[in-house]
């Protein structure tokens, strides 16, 4: 457009400004290697005016908001969150967000200013944890299975799990917790994960109503999203894996006395914290309604090497036969 002004800014900076813009765009980095090369997969999103979402990836991914009159860019850039989150889900990490360029009207020092807030605001969270990315091959790619009202439904599921979504997010992310901590974490959402989904999810109805109790609630969802993900621990004992989850979570809130059942320990803490972010990611996925047919092979595929990293499983298994 004649007159418009654009920029592109590496991140960094603190102040807070609101202004508007017509395009936005974010590009992104992946550690220790280079992404696939797609062509360029567009969606829209239904506000007013209509924002057009363009994806592209060639080594890099490129995310860009582009509207037909100007809007804020603090409203795109929370667009750009959300769908940040939803492919998360997807990919299992987060990439790192490298630069944003800012389209519009407004003067140069304006969008820097503006960029630079963002950054100075966004949350530690989107920095994945180096465990998650040891198993983090993608369990659908966007473009199978991105349109509007996908985004419009993730949008709406986003705001029925509140802080339950950013739970997930900092047990799986490189912030400060031990692994023992994350692990925990990510035990204890299955009950909140119940609460959620159980009330319209026809494939939940069919067991008890579990919600308040940690143990029953993992069986369930297992039960009902986690077959495949939990294969080798149903063939060896399910109720004495979920018992030691159970522990693992509950020595987290007792002195070190009471801490006689088996649960995980470090190595065993990161094993489970990797499977149950898997089955916190297949959980959205049944409610997001997307076929199990489209991941179930990659899924298949991310369980075998899980499953056998560095004998832990296994090691795991034979410290467990000594209990009841």
């Amino acid at each position: 457009t004649e007159g418009v002004k654009g920029i592109t800014l590496q991140l960094g900076g603190n102040m807070d400004i609101s202004i508007k813009c017509d395009s936005l765009k974010a590009i992104y980095s992946v550690k220790n290697g280079m992404l696939r090369c797609a062509a360029p997969y567009e969606f829209t999103i239904s506000l007013m005016p209509m924002i057009k979402v363009c994806i592209e990836e060639v080594g890099n991914r490129i995310i860009t908001f582009t509207c037909e009159e100007e809007i804020e860019a603090k409203k795109l850039y929370s667009l750009l969150q959300e769908l940040e989150r939803l492919l998360q889900i997807f990919d299992g990490v987060f990439l790192d967000l490298e630069a944003i360029e800012i389209y519009g009207r407004e003067s140069t020092n304006s969008y820097n200013a503006l960029v630079e807030h963002f950054k100075i605001q966004r949350l530690h969270y989107f920095s994945s944890a180096n465990f998650i990315s040891i198993f983090s091959d993608r369990l659908l790619k966007y473009e199978d299975i991105l349109s509007s009202e996908l985004f419009d439904k993730w949008r709406i599921l986003l705001d029925e799990l509140g802080v339950v979504n950013q739970m997930y997010l900092y047990a799986t992310s490189s912030a400060g917790f031990t692994n023992d901590v994350k692990c925990a974490f990510l035990v204890e959402l299955s009950e909140s994960l119940m609460e959620i989904i159980q009330s319209e999810d026809i494939k939940l109805q069919r067991y008890p109503n579990e919600n308040g109790k940690l143990k029953p609630c993992l069986r369930t969802i297992i039960n009902c999203c986690g077959k495949t993900l939990f294969r080798n621990e149903i063939e060896f004992d399910l109720e004495k894996i979920l018992s030691c989850l159970v522990n693992t979570r509950v020595n987290i809130m007792h002195i070190k006395i009471n801490q006689r059942k088996p649960a995980l320990d470090g190595r065993e803490s990161v094993l489970y914290a990797i499977k149950m972010s898997y089955l916190y990611r297949l959980v959205i996925l049944e409610k997001l309604e997307i076929n199990a047919i489209l991941y179930e092979d990659n899924l298949i595929k991310r369980v075998g090497y899980i499953d056998g990293w560095n004998g832990i499983q296994e090691q795991l298994f034979n410290r467990l036969e000594q209990f009841l």
